[in-house]
């Protein structure tokens, strides 16, 4: 979704796009991948902008509940990220937080068992996957070892 159609989408569900919107708005467009409120605002002092934190805490509430921006469950701050137009999947680490993104074609294994198996059609456009990444669960190791 580009950030016209985020303005529109907004105004057509009966917001304002309020100047502080906009800015925030413009902030998000120059954040790529995930990002925090205090990426976020820090963006926005970047644009000599100053908004409060929990107003940006709103407005990403706000977003993410109009289905415009995706919060990534298991990520401590909350991290978000812009809707895309396919399918979109994530690892989340338990013990770091660390994000990190899985392409859609790695699911094409289990979406056909779960067709053929279970006789059922899976429809997931945003997965988030808990475990461990690959230096917290090298770090379990050495502790496992000792």
């Amino acid at each position: 979704m580009s950030q016209h159609e985020l303005v529109f989408a907004l105004r057509d569900r009966g917001y304002r796009v309020t100047s502080q919107r906009r800015a925030l708005l413009d902030a998000l467009w120059q954040l790529d991948g995930h990002f925090t409120a205090d990426a976020v605002q820090a963006a926005l002092r970047q644009q000599g902008q100053r908004v409060d934190l929990s107003t940006i805490y709103r407005t990403l509430e706000l977003l993410t509940d109009l289905g415009l921006l995706h919060m990534l469950h298991g990520t401590s701050p909350a991290e978000y990220e812009r809707v895309h137009d396919q399918s979109h999947h994530h690892l989340i680490c338990e013990q770091c937080g660390h994000v990190g993104d899985v392409s859609d074609s790695h699911l094409d294994a289990l979406y056909h068992h779960l067709r053929e198996e279970h006789r059922f059609v899976a429809r997931l456009n945003h997965l988030a996957i808990p475990g461990l990444c690959a230096d917290c669960w090298a770090e379990q190791e050495k502790v496992n070892r000792t």
